[in-house]
């Protein structure tokens, strides 16, 4: 008798150690097939920029002059980065602030890399008056710009304000100012702020995206990227 229950607690033992090695296998199993689907849907994911503080990747991009301009023309310079797309009605929007903001802040290189063909990206360039860069597929994934317009200031510190509230509609007219983002240049503590004025005629009677919108740049005084 007692032969036969040593016999059966060791088949149990056996048992309970196989069904441990089949619990581990599966585990493991599990964990590759996990990271399979994620390596499987990486193509797939929607970029969110580059994280705060990263440093900005080299590029050498030709301009619409025929000028070959490289990231590194501008070491140890503040550098404001716009991608746009000549099909995103947004970047239209910011033009007239970015020729203000260019205007403005002299001691800022502001470099314009847009996804259009030689000739969408000649009209820019009129319209901004300014030289802009024949931007690449592979600069945008290493920027891992999400979406048009898209901004990377370097050396700077941003944030975003939160939405204005809508002020109410008026029988003809309705209009106001408010703050979009703020920018902070680290090495010196200066801070900037981007202010947008809406102004809408008639809204009542026209489509969505009948307001006109222009933003500017303002410096408004001192900050810290600690």
């Amino acid at each position: 008798m007692n032969r036969r229950i040593e016999v059966l607690l060791m088949m149990l033992m056996v048992i309970v150690i196989l069904l441990m090695v089949a619990n581990l296998a599966l585990f493991v199993r599990m964990n590759q097939l996990q990271r399979q689907v994620i390596q499987s849907l990486a193509p797939f994911q929607r970029p969110t920029g580059l994280p705060q503080g990263a440093k900005a990747p080299f590029f050498q991009l030709v301009d619409t002059t025929g000028q070959e301009v490289s990231l590194q023309d501008f070491s140890g310079q503040r550098v404001l980065l716009a991608f746009i797309s000549p099909s995103c009605p947004a970047c239209q929007q910011v033009y007239p602030a970015l020729k203000e903001f260019r205007k403005a802040h002299t001691d800022v290189a502001v470099l314009v890399i847009s996804r259009g063909n030689q000739e969408e990206n000649q009209r820019i360039a009129a319209e901004l008056s300014m030289p802009i860069l024949n931007g690449t597929e592979a600069v945008m994934q290493e920027y891992q710009v999400p979406g048009f317009p898209f901004f990377f200031l370097r050396n700077f510190k941003i944030g975003m304000f939160p939405a204005p509230a809508d002020p109410g509609v008026y029988p003809d007219t309705y209009c106001w100012d408010y703050p979009a983002y703020w920018a902070c240049y680290c090495p010196t503590g200066q801070r900037w702020e981007l202010w947008c004025h809406r102004y809408c005629n008639e809204p009542d009677n026209c489509p969505t995206g009948c307001c006109d919108i222009s933003c500017w740049w303002v410096e408004v005084g001192s900050c810290s990227c600690e």
